[in-house]
């Protein structure tokens, strides 16, 4: 008994020692952006020139790059396990609204006396590109139990796995979770902000290398997005939509007409806006649905009655307009029976391949393309050049 409580004593003086040894430095705090900038002056070749995937790779996580001067004292500290850190920034405190983050280590490639960090941490902090930032080792549990919540609905709209998607997410770009912070998951082109809710054991712990419970919320506020009624030949709507986000319409074939082709057509004013359709997901996404048009300008969905994936027991379709980058547009759907030829108008509307004749004139901010002569925004014009000259033929006749 007494070898055994001098042994539990041991163990306890041995652990003090390793917590009493602690890591504190100032740095240079370089966004990933910043980065790229220092890499191209030749101080950062251990990245082997992808600098500019991995600093795009930081949008979200919280993983920084420390210098390689740095690695043995991180090692001694954490004796050999992953590197848990606290960044603050050394002149303004939290009660000025100077937030602290928690993070962990990806590599020690950054150059000498610098730390890159995300700029999502680095604005939270209230710092600026390459001011001082504060690094201080914190020892930190092991998570047991994390609750997420995700802010908007696009979140489980838009994703057809939202539980697998965050475990993925998590995974691969955090190392440390603080409740009650909000934290950006995703990749490049679809980003979400999720909430923490609440974290076990403690309130800050690390996610790395533990049997980790995930829960999941419903979104915090959901977002008022009703969908818009599309009257077959009716005159078109206008619309808009911001980049990653969605409008959805609601398209009735009447019952005189529902043996006809139903044609869903979209045009671009400005941006480039794409269309998903479908008959039973009343908001359908770019991962869920059954018809879409997704070129470059403005989009088409032509459904015929003879389309197997038609559910011909129901003359309701559910439209959604997404902004591949924000759009302003025009959407109109039309009826046609199979010996009715295609009219240039309808209702006022005028179908995207006759956009570009020469009765309409230029449109302002556009470009006319010489193969489909349509008016083409012109930031997105080089794109769509590319892909008309691949995928359509100019009939002279």
């Amino acid at each position: 008994l007494r070898r055994k409580r001098r042994g539990i004593r041991a163990r306890r003086g041995a652990s003090d020692a390793g917590c009493a040894m602690r890591f504190e430095q100032e740095l240079v705090c370089l966004t990933p952006q910043s980065f790229v900038e220092v890499a191209a002056d030749g101080l950062a070749d251990s990245w082997g020139g992808h600098v500019p995937e991995k600093a795009a790779a930081m949008g979200c996580g919280d993983k920084v790059y420390l210098p390689e001067d740095l690695l043995e004292r991180l090692v001694a500290v954490f004796h050999g396990g992953p590197p848990t850190l606290r960044l603050s920034n050394p002149v303004l405190p939290e009660e000025c609204g100077a937030r602290s983050f928690t993070c962990g280590v990806a590599e020690f490639t950054a150059p000498p006396g610098c730390v890159v960090i995300p700029s999502w941490m680095i604005s939270g902090m209230l710092l600026e590109d390459r001011q001082p930032v504060v690094v201080r080792s914190c020892q930190l549990p092991k998570a047991t139990c994390v609750t997420l919540q995700p802010l908007l609905q696009r979140f489980t709209e838009e994703l057809s796995d939202p539980r697998r998607f965050l475990e993925q997410c998590l995974s691969a770009s955090y190392a440390t979770l603080a409740e009650n912070s909000v934290i950006r998951i995703g990749d490049i082109g679809r980003q979400f902000d999720v909430r923490v809710a609440s974290c076990k054991p403690e309130n800050e712990v690390c996610v790395i290398d533990t049997d980790l419970q995930l829960e999941l919320l419903p979104p915090e506020q959901a977002e008022s997005n009703p969908s818009t009624r599309l009257d077959v030949d009716a005159p078109p709507l206008e619309g808009s939509v911001s980049t990653g986000e969605y409008a959805y319409y609601t398209v009735v074939l009447p019952q005189e007409k529902e043996n006809d082709t139903l044609r869903i057509q979209v045009v671009a004013l400005s941006g480039d806006p794409d269309l998903y359709v479908d008959q039973k997901l009343q908001k359908p996404t770019r991962v869920d649905f059954t018809w879409s048009g997704v070129q470059t300008g403005g989009d088409c969905v032509q459904i015929t009655a003879a389309d197997s994936l038609r559910d011909v027991n129901s003359r309701t379709f559910f439209v959604a307009v997404r902004g591949c980058i924000a759009s302003n547009y025009e959407i109109a759907a039309f009826a046609e029976s199979l010996k009715e030829k295609m009219s240039l108008r309808k209702s006022g509307f005028q179908l995207r391949r006759s956009i570009g004749a020469p009765s309409d004139g230029p449109r302002e901010g556009c470009t006319q393309c010489d193969n489909c002569l349509v008016w083409v925004p012109s930031p997105i014009f080089d794109r769509h050049s590319a892909f008309c000259a691949r995928n359509n033929f100019r009939c002279l006749q």
